[in-house]
């Protein structure tokens, strides 16, 4: 994702709530937004099972994306992905 010029400390703000929202989710396995410079985040989630990952397409995500106009540049990508190792 890439911030908007200006609102950046909003987006970071906004990330920092959704990180809230989600750690009431229980089909969350972990979140992580990353600063890659440049105004530039990246942002990880991984889910329990494709169930509550499906379960978050439908709502928190659709929250995310009314927020972004204001906040992201548009497009940004979304992408799936398998754990190929992994430390805990």
């Amino acid at each position: 994702m890439e911030a908007i010029p200006g609102p950046e400390a909003e987006a970071r703000a906004f990330l920092e709530e959704v990180a809230l929202r989600l750690r009431e989710d229980p089909g969350m396995a972990g979140y992580a937004a990353l600063d890659l410079g440049g105004g530039r985040i990246g942002v990880f989630i991984s889910f329990r099972d494709d169930e509550a990952l499906e379960q978050h397409a439908h709502g928190v995500r659709h929250w995310i994306e009314q927020r972004r106009p204001e906040l992201f540049v548009a497009p940004y990508a979304v992408t799936r992905g398998a754990p190929v190792a992994i430390r805990s």
